[in-house]
């Protein structure tokens, strides 16, 4: 299971995120809904399959594909609660938010760091692979840990799609 849901419901929708409590739909900080917009592009784009984890303080990070219908696909996404506002995963800004530049329904894992982990379907007429990367503190890189030489791991002339990620 994904989070602990045991004291608190976690609702996405639209990319709002809320915590039912006490009553009363608040954000994610738990006061108001000032914050519950966290995608940080133009308008014009819209964004789907998002993927939610929890880290070890209840705060959390969400990746998601963000699309155009004039230019299709624009890229995998994603960003991670800090406390105080929704930031990429070096803790910065909203910057670094766009970690590949193709690929949809995404699928999100922290590990026993708090790093984020992330494979997603890419390709296009019918022939998919699963790509994968995770941030290694300073960087995305696939599973070496260095660079991105290796990010497509299935790598093959048939079609997979709907990955999953389980460490």
């Amino acid at each position: 299971m994904k989070g602990d849901f045991l004291l608190k419901t976690i609702v996405l929708f639209l990319f709002f995120i809320y915590t039912y409590a006490y009553a009363q739909w608040v954000d994610v900080d738990g006061v108001g809904q000032e914050s519950a917009i966290i995608r940080g592009y133009n308008d014009g784009l819209s964004s789907s399959n998002p993927d939610l984890f929890l880290d070890y303080a209840g705060n959390p990070g969400i990746v998601w594909c963000e699309h155009s219908t004039d230019i299709g696909i624009v890229g995998i996404c994603y960003l991670k609660w800090n406390g105080n506002a929704w930031v990429d995963a070096a803790g910065i800004n909203q910057t670094g938010m766009v970690i590949f530049d193709s690929g949809f329904n995404p699928v999100l894992y922290l590990d026993n760091f708090n790093m984020p982990h992330i494979a997603w379907q890419n390709g296009y007429y019918g022939i998919y692979d699963i790509y994968y990367l995770y941030w290694n503190g300073s960087a995305w890189v696939d599973a070496t840990g260095s660079g991105q030489a290796n990010i497509n791991i299935s790598n093959n002339t048939g079609n997979s799609q709907n990955p999953t990620l389980a460490l």
